[in-house]
C-alpha cells in the first residue's frame, strides 16, 4: 500500500491522457472548417465531451474584441497548462 503522501501528482499517473497540443490544433482546425464536435471527436478517437469540455474551458474570450472570441490551440494548450498549474500538477505536455 502506498502512502497517500507519497503520491507524486502529475499526469502520468492519472488514469486518462490529457489533450496535446498536436490534439487541439485539430480541434482547432475542425471548428474552423465547420465540423462538428462529434466528427472532431471521432476522427482524434476522444469522447465528445472531451472535446466540449476543452473548447468550453479554453476558448478565448474578450469582452472589447468580441470578433477575435474563438477557439485558438496555442491559447487552449496555455489555459489548460495554467489551470494544472493552480491546480498544484505538473503536466509535462507544458514544458
Amino acid at each position: 500500500m502506498i502512502p497517500i503522501g507519497s503520491l507524486a501528482r502529475n499526469c502520468h499517473e492519472t488514469p486518462y491522457s490529457h489533450l496535446d497540443m498536436d490534439k487541439r490544433r485539430k480541434i482547432a482546425l475542425g471548428r474552423t472548417a465547420g465540423l462538428s464536435v462529434e466528427l472532431i471527436a471521432e476522427k482524434l478517437g476522444r469522447h465528445r465531451s472531451t472535446i466540449f469540455r476543452d473548447i468550453r474551458r479554453n476558448t478565448f474570450t474578450d469582452a472589447e474584441f468580441v470578433n477575435l472570441n474563438s477557439y485558438y490551440c496555442v491559447t487552449a494548450h496555455v489555459m489548460a497548462c495554467v489551470a494544472w498549474q493552480l491546480n498544484g500538477f505538473f503536466l509535462t505536455l507544458c514544458g
